[in-house]
């Protein structure tokens, strides 16, 4: 019914990390820190926020309950506060963690390899 794809047995450098995080790459050029490049159209902030407002909105239409709307809205606040505040917050921080040990380990091996010449 799906066609099946094979997958590579061989890990490959950065395995799990975003293409311009890999520590592999040049790090003179600034790599993308937001998450928002790395995901689909229907997981951006505009659908994630579209998407709350239409299950408050269908919510109100269905019951036309207030109280059954703001349960629903308070559970959409929550849903938004962590895909549109703690994930990319984290997101970011670990971005920017593994793009400055990409830098020191590069640094690193650049100084050991200009220390180190031959007598």
């Amino acid at each position: 019914m799906f066609p099946l794809r094979s997958v590579s047995s061989k890990p490959t450098p950065g395995a799990g990390m975003p293409r311009d995080l890999d520590p592999s790459e040049s790090m003179t050029q600034t790599p993308d820190l937001s998450i928002w490049s790395h995901k689909p159209w229907w997981c951006q902030p505009w659908s994630i926020v579209l998407t709350g407002v239409a299950v408050v909105s269908i919510s109100w239409l269905l019951f036309g309950r207030w109280w059954l709307s703001l349960v629903v809205g308070l559970g959409v606040l929550l849903w938004w506060g962590l895909f549109l505040v703690l994930v990319p917050a984290a997101w970011h921080q670990e971005a920017q963690a593994a793009v400055d040990a990409a830098r020191a380990g590069d640094a690193l091996g650049q100084q050991v390899s200009t220390s180190t010449e031959p007598d």
